[in-house]
């Protein structure tokens, strides 16, 4: 079985989460997702998280400021992903996100309406009850 490891963002401001849609031909395209990407081989978790960041959506990360959270694993088929969630507050520069997908910060309503795919469920239940909890990042 081929072992993926993988590492996202939940970007946190004013009370929203950034998420942003799957691109276009890729598995789950259209649902939304927290933004990161595959680890590159010889690779930590977060220096993936500062590297997809970058290319997905331009906007700077430092590593310092990201906060281990959680983690989700599943198989899908032949392969078992294992995904790394990583907790922020702050970032560099405007988003503009490169493969075309959408992004937008999310409140809790709206956090509620979205369809994720199944290796974020489980996380997104996790941010949804920081968020009702009213944690206060800075």
């Amino acid at each position: 079985m081929k072992m993926i490891f993988c590492a996202a963002l939940a970007l946190i401001e004013n009370g929203k989460v950034l998420m942003a849609t799957r691109p276009d031909g890729k598995e789950f395209s259209g649902l939304w997702e927290f933004p990161g990407g595959k680890l590159e081989p010889n690779e930590t978790p977060e220096d993936a998280l500062v590297r997809e960041i970058k290319e997905e959506l331009e906007i700077e990360l430092d590593k310092k400021e990201l906060i281990p959270y959680r983690f989700s694993s599943l198989n899908f088929g032949e392969k078992h992903i294992t995904m790394l969630l990583y907790l922020c507050t702050k970032h560099k520069g405007n988003i503009n996100p490169k493969e075309q997908q959408k992004y937008d910060f999310k409140d809790l309503n709206s956090l509620n309406k979205l369809k994720v795919p199944p290796l974020d469920e489980g996380l997104l239940i996790d941010i949804k009850k920081i968020m009702s909890k009213q944690v206060i990042f800075d």
